[in-house]
């Protein structure tokens, strides 16, 4: 494989699996499985490159890595807005974030929570909104799974954390259906997409990709226990 047909996509340097584990020596997860399928396709190599977060449009920009996987047009505002050269990506999977509490809480509604855990790095936007109205505590958590742990053990009210990654944490821990996503809560929908600056013919070639294999992006699902909403909210 020849330099030109070598790509590098930025990846967070966390699991969150069953969706992405961009640190994993095997597999990594549904997003990997998609993305080397279609590299196999198109004879191209994809080299992950794991950073924090925060790093991930930085690198973008100063040409280090090709691509950001996942990422989303509103995902940054203001003065981090994206570089209007940037393009995205069709979803290769649509991602439900909500709040996960205890099925004794499930109905409760916002008026009664005065704490909620997130993963560091992610903005639980409609959360923060919530927070001018009233006092509530959000914590900032290194982990997903340290999030939802302190909602097992009644340290928080809630956690807000993607569907499939809940339920593939809650399996780990020998506790499924422990904790619910509660619907009268803030709840998102937002498509996980490819992103770059330099090389949108290849980000053609992945959308037709997309398109044209739904069947084998189904299976996918299926395998890695990926529940996806068909609409993005947010």
């Amino acid at each position: 494989m020849n330099a030109a047909n070598h790509y590098k996509i930025g990846t967070q340097n966390f699991d969150y699996s069953p969706q992405y584990n961009f640190i994993a020596r095997k597999d990594k997860g549904f997003a990997w499985a998609v993305l080397e399928a279609f590299a196999k396709q198109e004879n191209i190599n994809f080299e992950y490159v794991p950073l924090p977060l925060r790093r991930l449009q930085d690198e973008l920009k100063r040409g280090s890595i090709d691509f950001i996987y996942p990422d989303n047009v509103r995902w940054l505002q203001g003065e981090d807005s994206h570089p209007s050269n940037k393009i995205f990506s069709r979803a290769l999977t649509m991602a439900t974030y909500g709040t996960m509490v205890h099925q004794r809480r499930e109905g409760e509604g916002a008026e009664k929570f005065r704490s909620v855990a997130f993963p560091k790095g992610f903005t639980p936007t409609k959360w923060r909104i919530l927070l001018q109205q009233k006092p509530l505590q959000l914590v900032e958590t290194s982990t997903p799974e340290l999030a939802l742990k302190m909602v097992l053990r009644n340290r928080v009210d809630g956690a807000d954390i993607e569907y499939n990654v809940t339920q593939f944490i809650l399996n780990k821990l020998g506790q499924p259906g422990k904790l619910v996503m509660d619907d009268t809560l803030p709840i998102t929908v937002v498509g996980f997409r490819v992103s770059t600056i330099r090389h949108k013919e290849m980000i053609n070639k992945l959308n037709t990709f997309l398109i044209e294999n739904q069947a084998l992006i189904e299976r996918l699902k299926k395998r890695y226990k990926i529940r996806s909403d068909d609409a993005e909210h947010e």
